[in-house]
């Protein structure tokens, strides 16, 4: 499983890859512009990302933006909603617009920063079932 995560925090994303290191091929990235790049390549390529894990607050482009650019590029590629990546925001936000903005884009789940280990990875196995 490809895993993409995408956070200008180095701490998070450095924490994020140790958590999901044993679970697939993590990548990570510090913005949305060439997270977005990687997204694309990994479809024309046939090797798109399984789990992506989206920072709410960047520099450039917000997590939101980059979610709903991620869904468009599957949708213009007409990938089914069961074979299209699972996208997870990571944030300390917890504004009610943001998170109701994040669900009209399609995302699959919303995690609160900080987070730890066996909570990832219980939502991983959640997620993977669905």
């Amino acid at each position: 499983m490809r895993i993409m995560i995408v956070d200008d925090e180095l701490v998070c994303r450095k924490k994020l890859c140790k958590i999901l290191e044993n679970e697939g091929e993590v990548e990570e990235y510090l913005e949305g512009q060439s997270a977005l790049v990687a997204f694309e390549k990994a479809l024309a390529e046939n090797r798109p990302y399984k789990l992506v894990t989206l920072d709410m607050h960047m520099p450039g482009l917000l997590g939101l933006e980059v979610l709903n650019r991620m869904r468009q590029i599957e949708a213009e590629r007409n990938i089914t909603r069961k074979d299209q990546a699972i996208i997870v925001m990571v944030t300390t936000d917890e504004e009610r617009e943001n998170i109701l903005n994040a669900i009209s884009y399609k995302v699959n789940d919303y995690i609160a920063k900080p987070f730890n280990k066996e909570f990832i990875l219980s939502r991983l196995k959640e997620w993977l079932s669905e």
